[in-house]
């Protein structure tokens, strides 16, 4: 269980988002337990003209609980361009830095909307190099999150946890069906999933081209005794597919706080339309649902 903190921010023509986790299950408590330092702290590290546009808490598990917070007074970058080279870096320049929880899981986070004097720097043999300002600028981001438990999330794979691959035999494409939907049928012995359950995927291969990493089972069928589970994919051709190694778990999701972190590069994540003017960056696949 936990709280989803999901921050829309603006910068020049482009927008973009930044997630983090809280262990806390309220998402209006939560958000009314950060102190104004903390959402200052936050845009510390941007430039001046990236304002933070909203802050959307939400819960990861049932009851769905959402609560949208505007900040008060708005909260813009405190980094500026160099005189030779002005304004934000629209080219997308990122700062990526690796993150480690208490537990040992990682995470990478890709710091964007930040000026252009902060991302050129490198040494003659290619190092990237962060100046000072900026480094210290996320290092007061980044212990805030810590000391208000921020933590990161992860899926709890088998063994873990006492889970359990469960093994698919085939993926079908029934008679009458949708050609967005496909049909799995467990292997011998392997007890069928449940309805209503999202499920990881794991040990696809090259006859299920963008076979889902993560899917729900949305519905099953008994024919002939034998009992298929349905999932939105789209199955090539509609033959039937034997899979070699194709497994599935139960999404059990946990989390554990932020510990340390460390720079790792400069990198480059694009960002999308402005947030308030027009709908955020379109995915490359719908959700077939």
């Amino acid at each position: 269980m936990a709280t989803k903190m999901t921050m829309f921010w603006n910068q020049s023509s482009a927008g973009f988002s930044e997630t983090w986790y809280h262990p806390s299950v309220t998402p209006k408590v939560l958000a009314d337990t950060l102190p104004n330092s903390f959402w200052t702290k936050a845009a510390a590290l941007h430039d001046e003209t990236t304002v933070l546009r909203g802050v959307r808490f939400s819960s990861t598990v049932p009851p769905k609980q959402s609560y949208l917070m505007i900040p008060y007074p708005p909260r813009r970058g405190a980094r500026t361009g160099s005189t030779a080279d002005p304004g934000p870096d629209v080219v997308s320049t990122t700062i990526v830095y690796r993150i480690l929880s208490a537990t040992g899981q990682s995470r990478r986070v890709w710091f964007r909307g930040l000026a252009d004097s902060d991302t050129f720097r490198t040494t003659i043999l290619g190092t990237d190099l962060l100046n000072p300002q900026i480094e210290n600028a996320i290092e007061g981001w980044m212990k805030a999150l810590r000391s208000e438990g921020f933590a990161i999330r992860f899926a709890v794979l088998p063994p873990n946890g006492g889970l359990l691959w469960l093994k698919v035999a085939e993926v079908h494409h029934l008679t009458g069906q949708s050609a967005n939907r496909a049909s799995l049928r467990m292997g011998a012995g392997v007890l069928d999933p449940t309805v209503g359950i999202p499920y990881y995927f794991n040990g696809s291969q090259s006859d299920l081209p963008r076979f889902p990493r993560k899917a729900e089972i949305l519905a099953q069928q008994v024919l002939g005794g034998v009992t298929y589970s349905e999932i939105a994919y789209q199955l090539p051709g509609g033959e039937t597919v034997s899979p070699k190694n194709l497994r599935m778990a139960p999404t059990v999701n946990a989390t554990s706080v932020i510990d340390s972190w460390d720079f790792e590069r400069f990198g480059e994540h694009k960002t999308g339309r402005p947030f308030g003017m027009l709908r955020g960056r379109a995915r490359g696949v719908a959700v077939l649902r």
